[in-house]
């Protein structure tokens, strides 16, 4: 379509980083004309397929720098394997009250129970509800802080720490912990 209307439309949707709308604004206009779509109606479609394009970026941004090992969901997690765990607890955990009242939550039990899985569901659900996220191993976590200190940055290195609400480090049980950083509160 050569309308220049439409063009300009295109282009300002573009300006304003609505590239969904943008793509799409032809069969979107075209499929409103045909069901005689009200204004709001077609407004609110519109504004929905940009809020969904921007919330699938956030959600693959989120995970990426959260540096998932893999990406489990709690949906596939095998809650009859381990009948120890009970899924109300779980499920209650996917609220994330725990994060906003500053609480720690530690997974304890042996190899092979799917302390790994749920932690890495819980931290997707996190991501989903806004917050930053980050997943370390304890091996890690204690080489990125010894060699920050070795560097004179473990200030900086610390600071990096604190910046995600829910921090998850994985396999502190396998590591013997000898740590020798005299390490000062941050202020």
């Amino acid at each position: 379509m050569d309308n220049p209307q439409i063009l300009r439309i295109q282009e300002n949707l573009k300006l304003l980083k609505l590239n969904r709308t943008g793509q799409q604004l032809e069969t979107l206009l075209q499929e409103a004309s045909k069901n005689e779509v009200s204004y709001s109606d077609f407004l609110d479609k519109l504004l929905e397929e940009e809020i969904s394009l921007k919330h699938e970026k956030h959600m693959a941004l989120s995970t990426a720098l959260a540096k998932f090992p893999y990406i489990k969901t709690l949906e596939s997690f095998d809650f009859s394997f381990q009948p120890s765990i009970d899924p109300k607890i779980i499920r209650e955990l996917t609220t994330c009250s725990f994060i906003n009242r500053t609480e720690n939550l530690v997974l304890l039990g042996p190899p092979g129970t799917g302390k790994s899985h749920l932690s890495v569901a819980l931290g997707l659900k996190a991501i989903q509800k806004k917050y930053r996220t980050l997943f370390t191993s304890a091996t890690a976590l204690i080489a990125s802080l010894n060699k920050a200190y070795a560097e004179n940055r473990l200030e900086e290195k610390l600071k990096f720490y604190c910046v995600p609400k829910l921090m998850i480090i994985d396999e502190i049980g396998y590591v013997p912990v000898d740590i020798r950083i005299n390490i000062k509160l941050l202020k």
